[in-house]
C-alpha cells in the first residue's frame, strides 16, 4: 500500500453489511466495500493494492478481488475506482484526477463531480488546484520539469494537465470554465475561493 503501511479505519461491520452478506454472498458484500475502502484510504492519503484488500481486508485471493473489480466495472464502465495500480502519474490518460478536471471544464458543480466520482469536495478541490497552478506556472513559460519539480508532481500527470490546458484554447466553453478557474482558484458549492491552504494532489 502507498505511503503508509497501515490500512484505513475500518468501522465495525453494520446492520447494513450484514443485510449484504446475507442477501448477497461474501461476493457481493465485497464488491459493495471495495469502493469505500479505496476512497477511506484515499482521503487519508493512502493507496491500496489488490494484494491489500485480498490479504488484509477480505482475507481471499487476489484473483478473486480481481474477478470483483472486473464485475464493479462492467456494471459501471466510468467507475474510477482508487487503487495503486490505476491511479499514478504514469498510467491510463483518463485518470481520477484529469477526469475531475474534464468534469469542471464542462461546467459540473462541485456537487455533481462530488457525486459522479465520489471524492469529497477537499479532494476535488485539491485536485483542481494542482491543475490551476501547472496553468498558471505554463502561462509564465515554465517548462515541464520546472512545473513538475514546483509542485513536487510526475512529469506524467503535468503534461496530461497541459495537454487539457492546450484544448481550452480552442473550446470557447473550456476556456471560459478554465477562466473562472484561475480567477477563484478553486471552488466550493457556493463558488467560492478555497481558502489557500496545503494541498494534498
Amino acid at each position: 500500500m502507498s505511503k503508509a503501511n497501515s490500512l484505513p479505519n475500518d468501522p465495525p461491520r453494520g446492520a447494513e453489511d450484514d443485510r449484504l452478506l446475507q442477501e448477497q454472498g461474501a461476493a457481493g458484500f465485497r464488491q459493495a466495500r471495495i469502493l469505500d475502502l479505496c476512497q477511506e484510504a484515499l482521503s487519508q492519503g493512502a493507496l491500496l493494492t489488490r494484494e491489500d484488500l485480498a490479504y488484509r481486508v477480505f482475507f481471499v485471493s487476489t484473483r478473486t478481488i480481481t474477478r470483483d473489480l472486473n464485475v464493479l466495472r462492467d456494471k459501471n464502465p466510468d467507475l474510477m475506482i482508487p487503487l495503486r495500480s490505476t491511479i499514478h502519474d504514469i498510467g491510463p490518460v483518463l485518470t481520477h484526477r484529469t477526469k475531475i478536471v474534464r468534469l469542471a471544464l464542462e461546467g459540473q458543480t462541485m456537487t455533481q463531480i462530488c457525486h459522479i466520482m465520489k471524492h469529497s469536495p477537499r479532494a476535488v478541490n485539491n485536485y483542481l488546484a494542482t491543475f490551476v497552478r501547472c496553468v498558471q506556472l505554463k502561462r509564465k513559460e515554465m517548462q515541464i520539469g520546472q512545473i513538475a519539480f514546483l509542485l513536487r508532481r510526475g512529469k506524467g500527470l503535468v503534461q496530461q494537465y497541459l495537454d487539457i490546458m492546450t484544448e481550452c484554447e480552442s473550446d470557447k466553453n473550456m476556456g471560459y470554465h478554465l477562466e473562472e478557474l484561475l480567477r477563484l482558484g478553486t471552488y466550493s458549492n457556493g463558488g467560492k475561493k478555497s481558502d489557500g491552504g496545503p494541498h494534498n494532489d
